[in-house]
C-alpha cells in the first residue's frame, strides 16, 4: 500500500499499522537512549625483566630482586598512550606534577634507586591509575601492580594490548565493580 492518502479508518488493522509507520517514525528509527557507561575497577598484576634470587639474607625468605626500571617505563608509556597524562602523586623526586609529556615519563623510570615506587596518574576527573612497583618481592608474586579506578573497558583493553606487545608477563587481570 505505497502512498496511502486515505485516512486509516477506511482500511483494516494491517493497513492502519502501515499508515502509522509511514506517517510517523518506524521502530527502527526511534532514538536509542544512551546506555549507562559501565566503569570498573581493574587490577592488573605483571612482571618483566630478569628476576634474580638474592644469595643474601633476603633470598633465604624466597624474595626476588627485579630490575623495575624496564617494566616501569613500559607501564608508564602504555598508560600515557591509553590517555593517563596527568601525574597526581609520586613518592620519588620529580620536577613537576600535573600535565606531563612522554619524555617526562621516560625520565621518571631512569635511575630509580628506591625499593618501592608508587605513582598516581589521572585521565579525566574520574579515572585514575595507581602504579606500585617493588624491587624486592616474594618470588611467587608479581613485582608491579597497576590498579585502574573507574576505567572503561576500551582503556583496559588498549593498555593490555600495548603491554602484550612489549612481552611483559601478565599474571592476573581482576575486574571489580
Amino acid at each position: 500500500m505505497e502512498g496511502i492518502t486515505n485516512p486509516p479508518w477506511v482500511y483494516g488493522p494491517k493497513e492502519v499499522g502501515e499508515w502509522i509507520d509511514a506517517t510517523y517514525r518506524g521502530k527502527e528509527e526511534k532514538i536509542k537512549k544512551k546506555e549507562n557507561i559501565e566503569r570498573k575497577k581493574v587490577e592488573i598484576r605483571l612482571s618483566g625483566g630478569e628476576r634474580k634470587i638474592s644469595k643474601k639474607w633476603i633470598g633465604i625468605f624466597r624474595y626476588c630482586e627485579e630490575d623495575i626500571e624496564e617494566v616501569l617505563s613500559i607501564v608508564l608509556k602504555a598508560l600515557y598512550k591509553t590517555g593517563f597524562k596527568r601525574l597526581l602523586y609520586a613518592n620519588i623526586k620529580i620536577e613537576k606534577l600535573g600535565e606531563i609529556t612522554l619524555k617526562d615519563l621516560e625520565n621518571i623510570a631512569v635511575g630509580i634507586d628506591k625499593k618501592r615506587i608508587k605513582l598516581v596518574l589521572a585521565k579525566g576527573e574520574i579515572e585514575r591509575a595507581y602504579v606500585i612497583a617493588k624491587r624486592f618481592h616474594p618470588c611467587k608474586r608479581p613485582s608491579t601492580i597497576v590498579s585502574m579506578e573507574k576505567a572503561l573497558d576500551e582503556d583496559v583493553s588498549r593498555f593490555l594490548n600495548i603491554i602484550k606487545e612489549k612481552k611483559v608477563v601478565i599474571h592476573d587481570v581482576l575486574y571489580r565493580h
